[in-house]
């Protein structure tokens, strides 16, 4: 609970939260929040890069990975969900906040070009 409250002390708010991938997709179907933030290790069953990649391809929300692994193995498996952007831990309130706003503002730009590509 400690990353809702620093995320709403920085203006934004926490639609829900999950333990695990399964639940995460689950939770983002039916709050259909405007960024998730995800770890990529939530433990047994779907892990984040999973759960990210279908959120991502399903719902069209940006994913940014919040985690402490930073090997090159966990990274390039990350790199094939399409996250929006990674934050590692520890981190500060700004580094949370630059990463949420440079992948809300990149999503909306992802779905200006598509549209007009569409048109």
């Amino acid at each position: 609970a400690g990353i809702a409250k620093r995320l709403r002390v920085l203006g934004y708010e926490v639609v829900g939260q999950a333990s695990n991938g399964e639940e995460g997709v689950s939770t983002a179907r039916l709050m259909r929040p405007d960024l998730v933030l995800m770890d990529i290790d939530l433990g047994r069953g779907m892990d984040g890069v999973e759960a990210a990649r279908l959120i991502r391809e399903i719902l069209d929300i940006p994913v940014v990975f919040l985690t402490a692994h930073s090997d090159e193995a966990t990274l390039q498996r990350a790199k094939v969900s399409g996250p929006h952007g990674y934050v590692l831990k520890p981190y500060e309130d700004r580094d949370l906040q630059t990463a949420i706003e440079i992948a809300t503002h990149r999503h909306a730009m992802d779905r200006q070009i598509r549209e007009s590509e569409q048109w």
